[in-house]
């Protein structure tokens, strides 16, 4: 599509989505609400509302043969959203409350968002909201054990890539499980190298005043034990001493953050105060 207009409505989807099955062709992309928008043109007014509630489930047999892109509420927001986001009321919102697994596999690139799977411009005007637990792990891990595929694997609890210069208005309180696991016999390889951040997994612009006005709490694993063939995580509790580390999965020449907060408990998010 060209154009679309969506003005003060709200989106909500309360249905689980199961992806099964084998191939899916080249890119796969999933979202509670939408796969995939890349419109042109976008218009979002009077603080429209986009929810899922549901759990998103992909499970082992399903892959696709390049690219996989999974978000609570959108899979792929590919164009200039930001750009026609009318704020002159209120922003538009997206939020996420359902649970996303994922045991698939994916040839080239996987990325796994609390909201979004992948923006392709800025979304500084989208107040976005996770409190969605995700569970990344399945045979898809095996084909990035080793090499540069290794960064081609992104979590992130608001937004797994993102080509933001800044993120703002985002709140995420979840717990993130996301690791390899590799099995030979019966032995478990596990390894770290998804980008996990409680944010962004991978932002592909650096900048000190990359993240404002975000808040975030909950737990992180990206290693686990197995006994009996049962994987328990090794959770990292995020708290007010830690949490800073924990923002998103690249850190590499951000000094610094604008205004990120601690949440303690999920009770603490709230919608941002943004003209409703």
């Amino acid at each position: 599509s060209s154009s679309i207009e969506i003005d003060g409505a709200t989106c909500t989807n309360n249905a689980a989505l199961t992806v099964a099955g084998t191939t899916y062709g080249d890119q796969l992309y999933i979202g509670g609400v939408l796969g995939t928008i890349s419109s042109t043109y976008y218009r979002f007014n009077n603080g429209a509302k986009f929810i899922n509630n549901g759990k998103l489930s992909m499970n082992d047999s399903a892959e696709a043969a390049k690219v996989i892109r999974i978000g609570g509420v959108i899979g792929y927001a590919y164009n200039k959203m930001a750009d026609h986001v009318d704020t002159s009321t209120a922003m538009c919102y997206m939020i996420n409350t359902g649970e996303i697994y994922f045991g698939g596999s994916a040839q080239q690139h996987l990325d796994i968002g609390g909201v979004i799977g992948r923006t392709g411009t800025a979304c500084n005007e989208v107040a976005m909201i996770n409190t969605g637990n995700i569970k990344a792990y399945g045979k898809f891990t095996e084909k990035y054990s080793t090499g540069s595929s290794k960064n081609n694997v992104r979590v992130g609890g608001i937004i797994a890539y993102s080509a933001n210069k800044a993120m703002t208005n985002v709140q995420c309180y979840c717990n993130i499980e996301a690791y390899t696991v590799a099995k030979s016999g019966d032995s478990y390889t596990f390894t770290s190298y998804p980008l996990v951040g409680m944010i962004c997994g991978n932002p592909s612009k650096f900048d000190s005043g990359l993240v404002n006005n975000a808040k975030i709490g909950g737990k992180i694993a990206t290693n686990a034990t197995v006994e009996n063939d049962a994987i328990t995580p090794t959770w990292t509790e995020l708290k007010a001493t830690n949490y800073f580390d924990y923002i998103i999965g690249i850190r590499e020449g951000i000094t610094s953050y604008a205004g990120v907060d601690y949440l303690p408990n999920k009770d603490a998010v709230v919608l941002p105060n943004v003209g409703e």
